[in-house]
Formats: C-alpha cells, structure tokens, sequence
C-alpha cells in the first residue's frame, strides 16, 4: 500500500482505505458457519439419542430378563426369581431381609425364618450352620432344584424325582390349596409337595418344587395363599441371597456389571452432550478478517503523541536518522551513526557527549549519490538531506521513508 499524496485530507485517505479494503469475508468453518436453528436442531437431535440411549442401557440393566436374575432369588424381577414373593410377604406387614454372603455359623438369628430356594450349592459349613439355627429353634423353608441337601439337616425324607410333577393339591395345617407348578419336581412315596419336619427346637418345611412360589405363577391358582402359609406371618422372613452368589461387598464392588456399564456409558453420553453444547476452547473465530484502523485515526494518534512530547522536532530528526540509516544499509555504504539525536539548537544529543556541528558531509553527500542513484526525486532528496522545519518537510520525510519500506 503506497502512502497517501502530500496534501490528502485524512478523511478522504481513510474513505478510500475503507472502500479499497477486501470484503469481510467469513473465514469460520464447520459449526460456525451453521444458522442459530441448524445449530439448536443438531443439539436436540444429539440430546435426544443420548436420553433414549441411557434409557436403553438403565433398561437392559433392570430388565426382568431370565438371564439377568438368579433362579430363585428375591433379588431377581425375572420369571423364576421370587421378588414378587418378598412383596406379597411385605404386603401383610412381614419385615424381610437378606443374608449376603457364605452362611456361617452363629449369624444366623433362630428367632427368624430363613428361605433358602434353588442354591447354587450348600457346602459342608453352611449344612452345620443350618442345622444349629433349626435346632435352636429357627424356621428353615428351602426346596426347589434338587433338595437332597436337606436330608443332611433333618435326616430322612422321602425320594425326590426331578422329572414328576408334583401333586395339584397341598395342605398346610388344616388349610388346602390348588398348586400349579410348570416343572418337574416333587417328593414321591407318597407324592406330595411340601415336608414338614422338626429338628430340635425348630423346623424345616421342604419344598420339592419352587415354580409355584416363582414370579411368573405366583398368581396362578392358590399359588400366593400356599406361599404366605408356607412362610408364615409370625417371624421376621430372612431371604438367603449368598446362595445365589451376592457376597458382602460394599462400595462400587457392590454394584452390578450390568449397573456400572449403565452408569459408564451414560455418563460418556452426559460428557459428549456437554461438550457438543459448551464453548470450544481459545478464543471465538472471527466472523470477517479484521482490517487496520481507519488511516485518519491512525494519523491523529501519532499527531497526539508528537503534541504531547512537547519535541516533535527532536522525534522528527530522530525519523530522519533513521531514514538515513535505511538508505546506508540499502546502498552499502557504512551504518549511520543513528544513536544521535538531533536537538532543536542544531547541536546533536545522545549517548554520546554533544557535538556542535550537523551531519558527517562526506557521509551525507554518500547517501545523496545512493539516492541519485537509485533514482529518487528532488523532494525525497531534500527530505535525506534538509532538517525537518515545517509541513511540507513532514511530508516529505513520510514519502521518503515509505519508499525505503
């Protein structure tokens, strides 16, 4: 950009600069160069999977699948779990509970009524705790796949055949109930679905099929009246959950793979909202490239600070040393001393001690040349060579130096 002609109004230059300017131009991509209305409608397009995505993950992790809950457990909302048992007991105000964990000796309260449905498995130890609870006086319902187990508690009990249905009617005390079971399983000789037996101050009633009292038939026929009975309204009701595979763990530790892969991925979709919603980090792009200030404001500022200098001849021969300077190096000649600085007395002041006389000639008649030489005007030469005095040295010594740009 060539400097303006001596003698321009600053508000003409700084018109043209503005309509010489390139056009604002957006240089934003992507994200930035979208609407408002594209922008929000991406955004709720976003939240939204992401809800319907956590709500899929908190699904299949609650879900009543068959392969989520263990058989028989009052933890598990699946088909051949039995919470719904554990809340039709809580509906005639029977306190319940669980037990977590290996069933050791001495935990257990005799006071209580312990249901042990479908084990995984009933080792040595937790035989003998049970025997011991019985015998102080404790209630034990257990049953379901395979009770043999029970023999080694009350010691005889008739044959149990996995493959038998067991009968459609069962008593308790003086009550009779219609069963419906949809598997095998039932003590033969004579057939029958529950035994009743005493071991010292205690009893175990032993059911040889856990389908009635399951979720998925509990409401069939006398299914939930034979469930009550069976249990008992009498006692704080215990619900054996260690034999299904619920240790005593606390903290994330009890939490379940399904919960925590819930709990994970909801989460990353909550960070990937934030993220798509928040400001990206570093400054904002600019819409349009920015431009230099007006050339007028620019002219008036550098006008402010030579009036406030109160020495604009001292900054003007400082200008000029420079010039000079720029003309040396350009045409090879040796450095002009630029670390003086030219007073308004005519002497020169610096880091050096005063001298009271102008410009080295020699050097000064060398850049004359140069500038010939490299085909300045008479006004550009008057400006390397002639103190600066008035406007139109000022003009001058602006053009000049604009040509050594």
């Amino acid at each position: 950009m060539t400097p303006p002609a001596p003698g321009t109004p600053p508000a003409a230059t700084a018109t043209a600069a503005t309509a010489t300017a390139d056009p604002p131009t957006a240089t934003g991509k992507g994200w930035s160069r979208l609407s408002v209305a594209s922008r929000s409608a991406i955004l709720g397009l976003v939240a939204i999977v992401a809800v319907v995505a956590f709500g899929k993950f908190v699904g299949r992790a609650t879900e009543a699948a068959d392969d989520f809950g263990p058989q028989g457990s009052s933890k598990s909302t699946a088909g051949n779990g039995t919470a719904a048992l554990r809340e039709l007991l809580g509906r005639y105000g029977v306190v319940t509970r669980e037990q977590v964990g290996e069933i050791q000796l001495g935990e257990l309260d005799p006071s209580t009524t312990l249901v042990v449905l479908d084990p995984f498995d009933m080792p040595d130890h937790a035989v003998r705790a049970l025997s011991v609870f019985v015998g102080n006086g404790g209630r034990l319902v257990a049953g379901g796949s395979n009770p043999t187990w029970i023999a080694r508690i009350v010691g005889d009990l008739p044959r149990w055949d996995g493959e038998t249905l067991p009968p459609a009617r069962a008593m308790i005390d003086d009550g009779q109930f219609t069963i419906r079971a949809d598997t095998g399983g039932s003590w033969v000789v004579p057939p029958s679905l529950l035994v009743r037996r005493t071991a010292g101050d205690g009893e175990v009633r032993a059911v040889a099929n856990s389908s009635p009292l399951q979720n998925q038939l509990l409401g069939e026929a006398d299914n939930a009246a034979f469930a009550v009975s069976l249990i008992g309204t009498d006692r704080t009701v215990v619900f054996a959950e260690g034999v299904h595979g619920f240790g005593r763990r606390t903290g994330l530790a009890a939490i379940p793979s399904r919960w925590k892969a819930a709990l994970l991925l909801g989460s990353l979709s909550a960070l990937l909202t934030a993220l798509a919603v928040s400001r990206r980090l570093g400054p904002p792009e600019h819409i349009a490239r920015p431009l230099p200030p007006p050339r007028a404001a620019y002219v008036d500022a550098i006008a402010e600070v030579l009036r406030r200098s109160k020495q604009p001849r001292a900054s003007f021969a400082a200008m000029q040393d420079g010039l000079r300077s720029r003309v040396a190096t350009q045409a090879g000649l040796a450095p002009w001393p630029t670390d003086m600085v030219a007073a308004t007395d005519g002497t020169r002041v610096g880091r050096h001690p005063p001298e009271r006389h102008g410009p080295d000639p020699t050097q000064l008649a060398a850049l004359i040349e140069a500038a010939q030489r490299m085909g300045w005007s008479v006004d550009d030469i008057a400006a390397l060579r002639d103190p600066v005095t008035d406007d139109a040295g000022v003009l001058r010594l602006g053009h000049a130096l604009a040509k050594t740009r």
